[in-house]
């Protein structure tokens, strides 16, 4: 059972226009990776996702490929890099991971204004 978040963003930058192959195969990846690692069958996914095997190849191979344009320079902008005959390795999967939604953000902030009021409060009464 997976979960990823599928940030706005991607519509936007170097992926713009890679067409819904790619980010059919995308958001599997994004939704099935775990701990960095990924496992990509073509033949898979092309049965769960509905599109022929090698339509499923061609968009692992535009994600695997080098990517002038990218937001990362990480990898030469690939955003998988193959590992195993099936597994690949999704490069900046713990950046995004790791990034705050709005919510989350809002949430830190107001954690971290509760504890800087508490220290204030603590450092005026001694």
């Amino acid at each position: 059972m997976g979960y990823g978040k599928f940030w706005a963003s991607c519509f936007q930058g170097s992926m713009l226009g890679a067409g819904s192959d790619v980010f059919a195969i995308w958001g599997y990846v994004i939704a099935n990776t775990i701990k960095g690692t990924v496992e990509l069958n073509p033949a898979y996914l092309a049965a769960i996702i509905g599109m022929p095997k090698e339509r499923v190849q061609k968009a692992i191979d535009y994600l695997c490929a080098p990517d002038s344009n990218s937001r990362s320079s990480d990898e030469e902008g690939r955003r998988l890099v193959k590992e195993g005959q099936f597994l690949y390795r999704m490069v900046n999967h713990y950046v995004y991971r790791d990034m705050k939604d709005e919510d989350e953000l809002r949430e830190y902030n107001r954690m971290k204004k509760r504890e800087s009021r508490e220290r204030n409060r603590n450092d005026n009464s001694e």
